[in-house]
């Protein structure tokens, strides 16, 4: 506001007028700002109330809905991705086993091994060793040739002159892999397994071999690739084996004699 003195043409008094400067009044958009600040804050909340909800419905919903790829609908229950069920583990760890060390005779016709970095290898150890994580892979079969390079040769069931089966003794025994502290590793476990390998020529038993073992197992991403490992057989069982081991999402890490 301001106050200025006005002369009165006719008479020559002059009088005081008061008025207001327009830089002096009241900026309409000053409240914006913290209304702007509320919007904000009541977003936030009910963000925060939202979630808690969808959290909340997770943990009292006991199962969701999954489309199978030929459109059916069906219940399934949400879990860790690192989970897996001991009979799993159990399962994956013997058939594992159970294939890398059974070598039996096949037709004259029929190409029974992969050859990698010079070494021919039983067809059915191959496949298996697909299972094992890269560099330890490898590593391990390398170590396998040695072992039997001089007795029991790898070559003398690649030209059916030996065979060998695995025979496994109680339930294999699952733990969770700990670490120094004590603590579950999440996605870590070994299997403990009691095994004897027969070697065997044609009818007669050559050798009992004590065969036990712990695998280390660790959860992996579920294969959903179209090439699949059994896929490089013509051993239908054996491929269908292969294939469910692949797509139950674990991987051998280590393997120790015990």
């Amino acid at each position: 506001m301001y106050i200025e003195e006005v002369k009165n043409p006719n008479n020559g008094s002059k009088s005081q007028v008061k008025g207001y400067n327009p830089l002096d009044k009241p900026n309409p958009l000053r409240y914006v700002p913290l209304l702007m600040w509320g919007m904000i804050l009541l977003l936030l909340v009910n963000s925060c109330n939202n979630s808690r909800k969808l959290d909340k419905a997770i943990q009292n919903k006991p199962y969701i809905y999954v489309q199978k790829q030929d459109a059916e609908m069906v219940k399934a229950k949400p879990v860790n991705p690192l989970h897996r069920e001991e009979k799993v583990l159990k399962d994956f760890g013997e058939t594992w086993l159970r294939i890398a060390f059974t070598w039996q005779k096949t037709s004259s016709k029929e190409k029974n091994y992969v050859t990698e970095k010079g070494v021919n290898y039983p067809i059915e150890f191959h496949l298996a060793s697909l299972a094992i994580k890269p560099g330890i892979r490898e590593a391990y079969m390398k170590s396998t040739y040695e072992k039997y390079r001089d007795q029991f040769t790898l070559a003398k069931y690649i030209a059916n002159q030996y065979q060998s089966r695995i025979d496994i003794y109680y339930q294999p025994i699952v733990t969770a892999v700990q670490d120094e502290s004590g603590a579950v590793i999440p996605g870590l476990w070994d299997v403990k397994i009691v095994a004897i390998r027969t070697h065997a020529q044609d009818k007669s038993i050559i050798a009992h071999e004590v065969f036990n073992r712990v695998i280390r197992l660790r959860a992996i991403k579920p294969s959903d690739e179209k090439y699949l490992w059994g896929d490089k057989t013509s051993d239908l069982s054996l491929g269908e084996l292969l294939n469910q081991m692949q797509k139950q999402g674990l991987q051998v890490i280590q393997i120790t004699e015990f």
